[in-house]
């Protein structure tokens, strides 16, 4: 919920034995500066996190009334994105990539049907619906 995903700082927690091993595997400068900073900031920001968590909930509600009236599979989530079953996700991935939308394919995790959308502003996210349409027309109809 903090949109810190770039930065790549985040925290677990866990049984001793298994947060002592990890503390083992890390590197000695895991995080940087900038990271720590920005998420000392974003945890003191309660409203962006109402605000962001707010958005996602109507991304997640539009893209759930999408694919469902388009006949598309989805999983449910509860974080700023949502997996897409579209097929072939590499060739629909290729697709929108070439028309500016980016989205990520999933068949290095086991899910090679399944595109991960992740959530943004309207405006992007009606050219990706719209280019999804545009792309089963094309290589479905």
């Amino acid at each position: 919920a903090y949109g810190l995903a770039g930065l790549r700082i985040g925290y677990g927690l866990g049984p001793a034995p298994l947060t002592t091993a990890l503390n083992r595997a890390r590197q000695p400068f895991n995080c940087n500066l900038v990271a720590q900073t920005a998420a000392l900031a974003a945890l003191d920001d309660e409203a962006f996190i109402r605000q962001y968590a707010a958005l996602c909930d109507l991304n997640r509600r539009e893209w759930s009334r999408f694919c469902e009236a388009n006949g598309l599979p989805y999983f449910p989530s509860a974080g700023n994105f949502m997996l897409v079953k579209v097929g072939d996700g590499m060739k629909c991935f290729d697709f929108l990539q070439r028309r500016g939308c980016i989205v990520r394919p999933m068949r290095a995790y086991g899910l090679p049907e399944y595109i991960r959308v992740s959530f943004g502003r309207e405006d992007e996210i009606q050219r990706c619906q719209e280019l999804l349409k545009l792309y089963f027309t094309e290589n479905m109809g």
